[in-house]
């Protein structure tokens, strides 16, 4: 009788692991379907590789990490500390626009374990200068809490919006429209200059 006990418990052991290598197995295969990629939104300074000063422009870069292709669809900011709440604290978004030619335009798509980069030339939105909705959506600062935090956000088909923090020079430019290297109407940087003066 206890042999019979105990060989039903063995089965039943025998049936859970069974049951658990097929649910880990399926959740594998599903994963692998799965669109994954990761990104990041940050100052890139560009080199034309003819002698000519170099450009800065505000650079989305995807990398897919999964082993299917994805699809990415736009490109975008987020700012604020909160998904609901209070007003004041709630997240704004606004999408990114006046792409020049260089770079990867979106949407596009981009195959496994190959990275993309979409450039805004910095100067075009320096030009365009710190308007009221600008304002409102980058510079909102409150007492205790400081500056709103500044994320890109890149849209990829099939998955969650990948939300990646901005970097420093990036998220202080986008706040004051103010860059540590001075440029000129066409983006090129004067910093040769200033060190010949």
């Amino acid at each position: 009788m206890w042999w019979t006990a105990f060989g039903a418990i063995a089965q039943a052991a025998g049936a859970v692991a069974t049951f658990l290598a097929v649910v880990v197995s399926l959740r594998i295969a599903t994963n692998q379907r799965k669109p994954m990629a990761r990104g990041s939104a940050k100052l890139l300074l560009t080199f034309a590789c003819d002698g000519s000063p170099g450009v800065y422009h505000i650079g989305f870069t995807v990398l897919n990490t999964g082993s299917v292709p994805i699809f990415v669809s736009s490109l975008g900011w987020r700012t604020g500390w909160l998904r609901w709440g209070p007003k004041a604290l709630r997240h704004r978004y606004a999408v990114q626009s006046g792409y020049g030619d260089q770079g990867v335009t979106f949407p596009y798509d981009l195959s496994p374990n190959r990275s993309a980069t979409t450039l805004s030339p910095l100067y075009l939105m320096k030009q365009a200068g710190m308007n009221e909705a600008r304002a409102e959506l980058f510079s909102r600062k409150l007492p205790l809490l400081g500056w709103a935090p500044v994320h890109g956000v890149i849209d990829v088909a099939g998955r969650r919006s990948i939300v990646v923090r901005a970097a420093k020079d990036l998220t202080d430019f986008l706040r004051t429209n103010e860059h540590g290297v001075n440029t000129d109407e066409q983006g090129l940087t004067n910093t040769a200059a200033q060190g010949e003066g």
